[in-house]
């Protein structure tokens, strides 16, 4: 039985697998950078925190020793972590493609969830 999942990686990884090869191959200088704890530069509305509720105690665990935490940020590793950084890139792509419309060209082409990846022929 197949399933699918959001978390499948799928077409989308496979075409930068693809991107990155031939990236490497049809340019002398291949640029790679990252944003920096990307998942953690997203705040989650106030609205929305309750939904990220946990539980924390210390060992033992006691109703005294019981606390409630709610996160701020988006968390790494949550299913929809991704689709959330996703979203958010593409909203400030939007915003200010007018103002920078060659650099939100390039990011959209070559950004692959948090990591940017570009090759030029030439330092200059």
């Amino acid at each position: 039985m197949s399933t699918i999942s959001f978390r499948n990686k799928g077409r989308e990884a496979l075409r930068f697998e693809l991107d990155f090869d031939s990236l490497t191959r049809s340019n002398r200088i291949a640029v790679t950078s990252d944003i920096k704890a990307a998942f953690l530069q997203i705040e989650i509305h106030e609205d929305d925190r309750d939904y990220t509720r946990f539980f924390w105690s210390e060992r033992p665990t006691t109703e005294e020793n019981l606390q409630v935490f709610r996160l701020t940020r988006v968390l790494f590793g949550v299913t929809s972590s991704p689709f959330l950084l996703n979203a958010t890139i593409k909203y400030h792509l939007k915003r200010y493609v007018e103002t920078f419309p060659h650099t939100c060209q390039l990011l959209q082409d070559c950004l692959y969830v948090d990591d940017y990846i570009f090759g030029e022929e030439t330092v200059d």
